[in-house]
């Protein structure tokens, strides 16, 4: 026999929003996100690497990896950190070759490039850029010397557009304002 209250009970619980309903809003949220983030990388990547082939650079490889890691879900990061990764690539294409000029290119020059443009672009306040200028000017010293002026050059060309393509896709394709989650009030049953 089935009593009033236990009608009434499953009446709410058929209201509330069940942990399993959250988390899949939540999992939706996400799942919405890496699909923007993924076909802003991807088309920033493809499309620096057309232009990169079509100038014939020597490593397109290097935009792709720049267009991925500079793509975030926000437009504004992207913007931001791309800004600051400009810097730091040209700040690295700069100090590489005059690293190989005044020291050769040997593992502890690498090293020592890496550490300075890291430090230097961190204690200047540009986080963002640090890592990159470190990266491009070891690239740059590692094993580059015969050239180092020609290869920096083509590293910020390549570097930078997949920077400024990421970007570009953060303004073509912008994120979704965000439904508020559901508070408290959400999932309260009703009387």
């Amino acid at each position: 026999m089935f009593s009033f209250g236990q009608e009434k009970t499953k009446r709410s619980n058929r209201l509330n929003l069940s942990p399993v309903s959250s988390q899949m809003m939540r999992v939706r949220q996400r799942a919405s996100e890496a699909i923007l983030l993924g076909v802003r990388a991807a088309l920033a990547s493809v499309v620096a690497v057309g232009i990169a082939q079509s100038m014939k650079l020597t490593y397109p490889l290097y935009a792709v990896v720049a267009a991925v890691i500079v793509t975030d879900v926000s437009s504004q990061k992207t913007q931001e950190s791309g800004v600051q990764r400009l810097l730091g690539t040209a700040l690295g294409a700069a100090a590489g070759p005059l690293f190989v000029l005044a020291l050769g290119d040997s593992l502890p020059v690498v090293g020592a490039a890496i550490v300075t443009l890291i430090f230097v672009c961190y204690v200047a306040g540009y986080g963002e850029a640090a890592k990159l200028a470190g990266y491009v000017a070891g690239l740059v010293v590692l094993d580059h010397s015969d050239a180092p002026w020609t290869y920096a050059r083509d590293r910020f060309v390549e570097t930078s557009l997949g920077i400024v393509l990421a970007i570009v896709m953060s303004l073509l394709i912008p994120e979704r304002a965000s439904r508020p989650e559901h508070d408290e009030t959400d999932s309260q049953t009703l009387p």
